[in-house]
């Protein structure tokens, strides 16, 4: 099961920006947002250092929650304070608004916040009016960077960014490590457990005794499916931090008609087995698959799909609602069928998913009959798209490097873009097609030949075409303005 480990503060102080030689080092509490007197804002900053090197492994690190112990808020505005990494030391004792430690300034201004590595992850959160509890922030960027790069010394500075806003305080003093029973700053580091499936009992991902070490996962592990167990898992649950199907593990994972449920901030399935999960996930990341027809089905809520050198067909379902799908890396030739030597992936997107972007890139060959937003093809994809009763269309395509589209739809509703490839539409039997108001053919092949004119004359009515090395193929007679 995942551990715990709670770290406090080595040392901390609060910049007062309306007494800049005020050193604070030993107050039972620091003032972080800003003070309003006499018509200008004197900002209140804090500063943390923590000593995180006891975490040796950042790698199992889920979540590092930052706790700052409220004590009371002031003034009647809300101010909203940024939380960077520190990149200069400081002497607790003797850090002011001007200096970080005697006759040292802050290389970076007054105030220390010149000194923020802005670049990093940065984190904010409210002081002042209406706040009443203690703040928790998951640092875990900054954390895992103090561990790798920085020996486990974390600096943090906490401090308005910019001017602050409205035309009174608002500020909250949060406990120091001088508090009464030093109940100050701390952060508290989870850290997974490699919870690895046996199937011992059965199939069921549920069971604890499917489990090595009789446990199942829990929301903070990883679960591992890196060899293959006693039973494949066919039924139940995971909710995880990480879910992995490694190399050795050839089991199938589900079945087509009950699937595995995973819900991970990351899936990621680089095996030669048929996978049929219900997903939640912000990526899931699928390689090799089983050499078969229908090796993966997908459904779920998925932010991110990648799809990378899979000798399967892989079907996103209906119900599934993916924001990108990325294909990738494919290098071979998709025949007729996928059960012969030299195949690459086919992904059907079926009707109603309604994906937000494609990317396919590679010898891909992708079947879409949903609506989408951007779909982009580049190094050899083949792209197939057959919805006849979108409302919408797709709202831009791009065509590159000898890649193809059969449009078999209704609608580009913004621009068609070709670097090179082909755009065709002789498969398509709609009796309305909208071509976009803008297409751009640069060293591309638009083969327009299946009595475009017939099915509608006024499809391409309102575009402008940008032609450079590129060629257009027109079945029949069609009228065609150029200009320079």
């Amino acid at each position: 099961m995942s551990n715990v480990t709670t770290v406090t503060v080595d040392k901390d102080t609060w910049l007062n920006g309306n007494n800049t030689t005020q050193q604070n080092g030993t107050d039972r509490s620091q003032s972080i947002g800003a003070y309003y007197i006499l018509g200008s804002f004197y900002k209140y900053n804090g500063i943390f250092s923590f000593d995180v090197s006891g975490i040796t492994d950042p790698s199992t690190i889920t979540k590092a929650n930052l706790r700052l112990p409220y004590n009371r808020s002031t003034g009647t505005t809300t101010q909203t304070v940024t939380l960077a990494r520190l990149n200069q030391d400081f002497v607790e004792n003797e850090a002011t608004y001007l200096i970080s430690e005697t006759a040292v300034s802050w290389s970076g201004g007054s105030g220390g916040f010149g000194n923020a590595e802005t670049t990093q992850s940065t984190y904010t959160f409210d002081v002042g009016s209406g706040v009443s509890a203690d703040v928790t922030i998951d640092i875990k960027d900054l954390v895992v960077d103090a561990i790798v790069k920085r020996s486990g010394t974390l600096l943090l500075i906490a401090s308005v960014a910019g001017t602050p806003t409205g035309s009174a305080s608002g500020y909250t003093s949060f406990q120091t490590q001088d508090a009464p029973a030093s109940n100050g700053a701390s952060i508290a580091i989870t850290q997974a457990e490699r919870i690895v499936w046996s199937g011992a009992t059965d199939g069921n991902m549920s069971t604890d005794s499917n489990w090595v070490g009789d446990t199942k996962p829990d929301a903070n592990d990883y679960a591992m499916f890196i060899e293959n167990g006693v039973n494949n898992p066919k039924t139940g649950a995971v909710i995880c931090e990480r879910i992995y199907f490694g190399k050795l593990f050839s089991q199938d994972a589900g079945v087509e008609d009950l699937r595995i449920a995973l819900q991970a901030t990351s899936i990621l399935v680089d095996t030669q087995a048929q996978f049929y999960p219900y997903a939640i996930a912000d990526e899931v990341i699928i390689r090799n698959t089983k050499d078969t027809i229908d090796g993966c089905n997908i459904s779920g809520t998925i932010s991110n799909l990648y799809i990378a050198n899979c000798n399967s067909t892989i079907t996103v379902f209906s119900t599934a609602a993916v924001s990108n799908i990325y294909i990738m890396s494919g290098n071979r030739i998709n025949p007729a069928s996928n059960t012969s030597t030299g195949i690459v992936s086919q992904v059907i997107i079926e009707d109603g998913a309604d994906d937000s972007n494609i990317l396919c890139e590679g010898r891909f060959n992708v079947t879409d009959n949903a609506e989408g937003g951007n779909i982009s093809l580049y190094g050899g994809g083949k792209y197939e798209l057959n919805n006849t009763s979108e409302v919408d269309g797709i709202e831009n395509l791009i065509i590159a490097s000898g890649s193809v589209c059969y449009f078999n739809a209704k609608e580009i509703q913004t621009a068609l873009t070709m670097y090179g490839g082909t755009f065709t539409i002789e498969k398509n039997t709609n009796a309305q097609l909208d071509m976009p108001t803008n297409i751009t053919n640069i060293l591309g092949e638009m083969k327009l030949n299946n009595g475009l004119e017939a099915i509608n004359d006024t499809a391409l009515t309102g575009t402008t075409f940008t032609i450079s090395g590129g060629n257009v193929l027109l079945g029949k007679e069609i009228t065609v303005s150029l200009s320079n």
